[in-house]
């Protein structure tokens, strides 16, 4: 009788485990930070009143509903001034009929001090420095993905698309991204997506994170957006 009542306990604790990782791997995507999806322009702004007042430009806006071309812009609320683990963010809060749907999270590191540096067999200082850049980007941006493992699990998908990136006439170089996908039941998803470029130095091919970008979706409301973006795109076309 003993016996059964401590199998009956055991069986107990371990579906209650069971239940518990379910339930931390399936953490619903209702935003970041103090950005809830749904939220108005106002309502965002409020959530980072105490933020803001420390910053004389806090917020950047975007106009709403831009037709000026064939790929029609949402309302954007841009900032510069939020960090997370001591690493300035660039991150753009996307709102369609004044809901937030999308909110993108921009790491940039060493990228632009790339431009029109070739990496040579040869040891030199500027490529040491720029393979050391990168490489310090990369444990930082690992940091932030343990991050997202940690709240949302490691029920992602993960997707690589290899390809060439033109830079001049007769000129390209090899690249890749990789992305990590959470979706919760609501459709809401999470988008890690990660670019690199290759790079041969001292015998050795690398590919080098170049920057990397985190993005929320609300899924109903992304729906909408892309349902209005194909409205004022055919406005455009019709303007002609």
């Amino acid at each position: 009788m003993r016996n059964r009542n401590l199998l009956t306990i055991f069986v107990g604790m371990a579906f209650t485990l069971f239940i518990t990782s379910q339930a931390l791997a399936q953490a619903p995507i209702e935003g970041w930070d103090k950005a809830k999806f749904g939220m108005s322009p106002k309502e965002l702004k409020e959530a980072y009143k105490e933020e803001e007042q420390y910053f004389p430009r806090f917020w950047v806006e975007v106009d709403k509903d831009d037709i000026s071309g064939f790929n029609p812009s949402p309302y954007i609320l841009t900032t510069l001034m939020l960090t997370v683990l001591g690493k300035r963010l660039f991150v753009d809060y996307k709102f369609v009929d004044d809901k937030l749907f999308e909110i993108e999270i921009s790491l940039l590191a060493w990228g632009p001090v790339l431009i029109g540096i070739e990496f040579e067999e040869q040891e030199t200082s500027s490529s040491d420095k720029i393979l050391k850049k990168a490489i310090n980007f990369e444990m930082e941006a690992k940091k932030i993905e343990d991050h997202v493992l940690r709240k949302y699990g490691n029920d992602f998908e993960k997707r690589e698309l290899p390809f060439e990136e033109k830079e001049a006439p007769g000129k390209s170089r090899r690249s890749k991204i990789e992305n990590l996908i959470w979706k919760d039941t609501k459709d809401n998803s999470i988008v890690f997506k990660k670019t690199y470029r290759y790079a041969f130095y001292k015998g050795i091919d690398y590919y080098l994170l170049e920057y990397c970008t985190i993005t929320y979706f609300d899924g109903e409301l992304r729906k909408l957006w892309e349902e209005k973006q194909r409205r004022l795109g055919k406005i455009a076309l019709e303007s002609f």
